[in-house]
């Protein structure tokens, strides 16, 4: 009996595995390389400059697909803009997930024409980090994630520009009633605030803050937000820092 019910769950693990194959092939127009899951690109954008990366999508799956973009700002460079073009739309850096409307549908085997991915380099030359992921919004498991490293010779200052020392992770993460965020400061400062974006990319709070020289204990207003994924942004002049943080309740 024993044997049969490791038979039958070898089956059903392997039919699961079966199952979880992504129908997302992604090319770069550009190279005709494939655009392999968790694919780094590396690249120096120098001040003014601009990265313009066409991708292609194929539906290799059996049956049609819908599909969107995300997009995790992991650390923007206070100097530059990052953002997509997809389903007939060029978004605003702060749109994080595709709107419905812009959902593109594949039958099987059909390819979707190259999209673009931005970024502009356009006061100051700094380390940036995007991810995005390209998923069927029916079934958020196939997806295919590739990451943009731009400046990585920078990177030491990833996390801090002239005026942080240092910004914690949102916690707790994830939140359910209350959460904030430690942030360290070179200077005393009035002039900065900390804003709340939804997945959507719509800002749903900001207030303004004051920074004492030294450490900071920030209070988010996460008390009345929804279930969801939300990007807590720590602004001053031209430092700005991106946290992403969940809320579960």
């Amino acid at each position: 009996m024993k044997k049969l019910l490791l038979i039958a769950s070898s089956l059903i693990i392997g039919l699961t595995n079966l199952n979880a194959q992504t129908s997302i092939e992604l090319t770069n127009n550009s190279t005709g390389d494939p655009i392999t899951n968790n694919i780094v690109f590396t690249e120096a954008v120098a001040t003014g400059g601009q990265s313009h990366v066409y991708i292609q999508l194929k539906n290799i799956g059996s049956s049609s697909v819908t599909y969107g973009v995300k997009k995790y700002d992991i650390t923007i460079n206070p100097g530059g803009d990052a953002y997509f073009c997809w389903g007939g739309q060029c978004f605003p850096t702060t749109t994080t997930i595709t709107p419905a409307i812009n959902q593109v549908t594949l039958t099987a085997g059909q390819t979707y024409a190259p999209q673009s991915f931005y970024y502009d380099e356009t006061i100051s030359e700094g380390y940036t980090e995007v991810r995005y992921e390209v998923y069927d919004v029916n079934n958020t498991s196939d997806a295919v994630t590739f990451t943009f490293k731009f400046n990585p010779t920078l990177a030491s200052v990833r996390d801090n520009g002239n005026l942080f020392t240092s910004i914690s992770d949102v916690y707790p993460n994830p939140s359910v009633n209350k959460a904030q965020i430690i942030v360290n400061s070179k200077v005393n400062t009035n002039n900065a605030s900390i804003s709340i974006t939804n997945a959507l990319g719509s800002i749903v709070s900001v207030k303004n803050i004051e920074l004492s020289a030294g450490k900071n204990n920030i209070h988010l207003d996460s008390e009345n937000l929804n279930s969801g994924i939300y990007f807590a942004t720590i602004s001053s002049g031209n430092n700005k820092i991106v946290k992403k943080f969940t809320v579960n309740k």
